[in-house]
């Protein structure tokens, strides 16, 4: 096994989910010690790590590498696993690793195994080194918008948190965390109603931005299409709404809880069947393995008509997938929505929308359209967590050397690409005036979920590129 692998691995063997990184961070912070390095940690649990240029590098400009500590943790509904405390459980099949039933956290595990493999590395050739490795990337950004810009050295920066060999990202989008929150009233379920459980699985979900594109079912839409027909068919209660945990993956499972009259629980059950063929046949393409049942169920209280009417009018409304397209890059998504979670906590529903644009009019358009929105139906609107678009620069140093090496290395061209998903390199462009940066990485499918799996070579190919590179960065 190559020392960056282990690395890696060693990585997932510490619980580093978001909010939940200082086991890691505390790690990083020895590591570096152990290897008499300079190393600062924040308020933040970010870590600045820095390594002196090798030999002939002296006089040559820092080069930044970035990446986040922080993983998406999701699970299937059978797997028993508790991210706070257990390390993740790996298994290869052929070229790929994953872990089974749970995120791999190569999203983005991968960068650290890279910095922690570079540092420790005496033998290679390279210019003064900064390793930025920061928190809370996948639930707002947290972590990089508190770094602080005089710890950071350099105006050179390598972005490793994009996953596809070959790619080379030099923009990305915005976005900004929505958040509506209905306020209901309850009445106890009558004695003339059976409560049931809806249940929506076998969805594949995936990364809200960058899979959006794909077009693959939202568990939270598709509970949403099932409750209003059930509602005009049978006028059912609704007890409550639950879909997803995080608002940055497009949601694989959902459930609903609803009452109806006994003596319409049998002509529900051939409905919810009826939807269930339908779903299948639409989604065929995308979500084959779609799932639509009905179990009995118990509840004491169901929302009153008007909550009810208000919460299935909103999931009906809400704009889902891809909003619009880039008319100057083919195929780029521009702005984007994803209802990514709905909860409900007594008698307060929530559901939670992460919202992306590469151009900030447009993103500000649609946060507006969903405050009308908002107004419309009756529900509160709060935002948070905005963080800014990485704008494309016309001439790149950094671009022009990785291209370069691709085309000597690989012999064929590298893929300049926008990216529909939020990078830390727009709020850094922000942090530090004239930074010239671009990200890349290796081939990982299925992020977000827990299919997620990493090409094993395809991560040894990059990590010979990435000090490949750094050696060309004379």
């Amino acid at each position: 096994m190559s020392v960056v692998l282990e690395h890696f691995k060693k990585i997932t063997s510490i619980p580093h989910g978001s909010g939940n990184e200082k086991q890691l961070s505390n790690y990083l912070v020895s590591f570096a010690q152990d290897n008499g390095l300079e190393v600062v940690q924040d308020k933040a649990l970010n870590v600045y790590i820095y390594k002196p240029a090798s030999e002939g590098y002296e006089s040559s400009p820092t080069v930044i590498l970035q990446g986040h500590m922080d993983m998406v943790c999701e699970k299937d509904k059978k797997t028993k696993f508790n991210f706070e405390k257990d390390a993740l459980k790996l298994e290869t099949n052929g070229d790929f690793l994953k872990a089974q039933g749970t995120t791999l956290g190569a999203d983005d595990g991968v960068a650290i195994a890279y910095q922690m493999a570079i540092l420790e590395d005496k033998t290679l050739k390279h210019p003064p080194l900064c390793m930025l490795m920061t928190t809370e990337e996948e639930t707002g950004m947290g972590g990089v918008i508190a770094l602080a810009p005089d710890l950071i050295e350099g105006k050179t920066l390598i972005n490793l948190d994009t996953d596809n060999e070959g790619d080379f990202f030099v923009s990305c989008a915005g976005g900004v965390r929505v958040k509506l929150t209905l306020n209901g009233l309850t009445v106890a379920v009558s004695p003339g109603e059976e409560v049931y459980n809806i249940k929506v699985r076998g969805l594949k979900g995936g990364h809200s931005g960058a899979e959006i594109h794909k077009e693959r079912a939202n568990a939270n839409v598709v509970i949403g299409r099932v409750l209003d027909t059930l509602n005009k068919e049978f006028n059912i209660g609704v007890c409550s709404v639950d879909g997803g945990s995080k608002d940055n993956v497009i949601t694989r499972e959902a459930d609903a809880t609803i009452t109806i009259a006994i003596e319409k629980a049998n002509t529900l059950k051939q409905k919810v069947a009826e939807l269930d063929k339908i779903l299948k046949s639409e989604y065929n393409a995308q979500d084959s393995d779609i799932n639509i049942s009905i179990i009995k169920s118990k509840a004491e209280n169901k929302f009153i008509a008007d909550t009810k009417q208000k919460l299935i009018d909103l999931l009906r409304i809400l704009p889902n997938g891809v909003i619009s397209k880039s008319r100057s890059i083919e195929n780029l998504v521009e702005t984007s929505l994803n209802i990514g979670v709905i909860s409900t906590t007594d008698n307060t529903i929530t559901i939670t929308l992460s919202l992306r644009s590469s151009l900030e009019s447009k993103k500000n358009d649609l946060k507006r359209r969903l405050n009308t929105i908002a107004k419309v139906i009756g529900v509160r609107f709060n935002e948070s967590g905005d963080y800014p678009a990485w704008q494309y620069s016309e001439k790149s140093r950094l671009r022009d050397v990785a291209t370069e090496l691709y085309k000597k290395m690989y012999d064929k061209e590298a893929n300049i690409r926008a990216v529909h998903a939020g990078l830390e390199c727009g709020i850094l462009s922000q942090k530090v005036d004239g930074l010239d940066m671009i990200s890349f990485g290796p081939n990982v499918y299925d992020i977000h979920t827990p299919q997620e799996r990493m090409s094993i070579s395809s991560f040894e190919r990059v990590y010979n590129f990435l000090i490949k590179m750094l050696e060309k960065l004379k």
